[in-house]
């Protein structure tokens, strides 16, 4: 007995199949990069979130500025940009469902996580608040500490107040490390 081919709707090839398929489009560099900020884009509503965690975190001290001041989250596009959809996801989650807390309640939560011992007991909820905490930690300190503010934001930024300047010192490695092609040895 031969299987008779399905003839439910939908469930067989249709004649226009063929004629339907196009090509994707082929994107450049800049719009595939585009394309991916905005789908790693925070609404306004969990942008609100963040700010407020953020300056739970960095509230700003003497010179230096709290963390909504210096509009460092306006940035957060490119450091998301790097997580993978399940956790941006559930980053985004969090963000939501913080937004609509006021910022006493969310202090009280972030301390709640801050106070779980990261040597402490074993079990889902510690070790869920441990992974929380770092998670919330590294986005604002990465976020406030990575040398970029917001547009509106004029003052120096966190890194220039602490005096803080990353570069590569090549004074000890001789003139070929310092550009000069002449002193390399000859064969």
């Amino acid at each position: 007995m031969n299987p008779q081919p399905s003839t439910a709707p939908g469930s067989g090839p249709r004649a226009s199949d063929s004629r339907d398929a196009r090509p994707a489009k082929v994107l450049s560099d800049g719009e595939r990069y585009a394309s991916l900020l905005e789908e790693h884009r925070l609404s306004a509503s969990q942008r609100r979130a963040l700010r407020k965690l953020g300056d739970i975190y960095c509230p700003g001290d003497g010179d230096l500025p709290s963390f909504s001041a210096s509009g460092c989250d306006q940035h957060a596009g490119v450091l998301l940009s790097n997580m993978n959809r399940s956790d941006l996801g559930q980053l985004k989650m969090l963000l939501s469902f913080l937004a609509l807390l006021p910022r006493r309640l969310i202090a009280f939560l972030v301390a709640r996580w801050e106070s779980v011992d990261p040597n402490g007991k074993p079990g889902l909820v510690a070790s869920n608040l441990r992974f929380l905490r770092l998670g919330v930690r590294g986005l604002v300190f990465s976020l406030y500490y990575s040398g970029r503010v917001g547009h509106r934001y004029d003052g120096p930024t966190p890194l220039d107040t602490l005096g803080y300047h990353v570069a590569v010192y090549t004074g000890d490695l001789g003139p070929a490390a310092q550009g000069a092609d002449d002193v390399l040895p000859s064969r």
